[in-house]
């Protein structure tokens, strides 16, 4: 090889390089953007690959399941205190076979606190190659939707109160 050609490889070699550290900080900022997204969400939100072994739970996934950040990596039935419900399992198979998202119930058994019944969607996974690769369970309690609507019904019939009130003022 002749000063030439090391030049010229040195050269292409460095402009990978800075690619390769363009690409690294493109990676950071997507996952920060994930992670403040996720953890800001409302809802649970629960990654798991194809066996059901955690790969990531928000803040409100970790205090509805009782599980920590350590248990990222733990089977879900491991990491869940109580058996997994029959109800999950099959929106996941399903979501995995036919690589389309799944609606519907999931009660978990909770330590220390009544079972809760959540409304989720699994929504599968799939890489770049198009393989599913896992599964992004997003659930949401019911309860707090029908306790929100009972707040809008009494803020409006304290409104009607209000204008009536100003009306028999005036």
């Amino acid at each position: 090889m002749d000063q030439q050609e090391f030049w010229d490889d040195y050269q292409h070699l460095k402009k990978e390089a800075t690619k390769l550290r363009g690409s690294e900080a493109r990676l950071k900022e997507i996952k920060a953007r994930y992670e403040a997204i996720s953890e800001a969400s409302l809802d649970m939100m629960l990654v798991v690959n194809r066996v059901l072994n955690i790969q990531d739970v928000n803040l409100v996934g970790r205090n509805l399941l009782n599980v920590t950040r350590d248990d990222i990596g733990a089977h879900l039935e491991d990491a869940i205190t109580a058996a997994l419900p029959n109800s999950l399992i099959p929106m996941l198979e399903s979501a995995f076979e036919t690589g389309r998202p799944q609606m519907g119930p999931w009660t978990v058994q909770r330590v220390n606190a009544p079972a809760l019944t959540l409304t989720v969607h699994v929504a599968p996974v799939i890489d770049d190659t198009n393989n599913i690769v896992g599964a992004v369970i997003i659930g949401r309690d019911p309860s707090e939707l029908l306790s929100l609507d009972e707040r809008l019904q009494e803020m409006g019939n304290e409104v009607e109160r209000l204008r009536e009130r100003v009306q028999s003022l005036l």
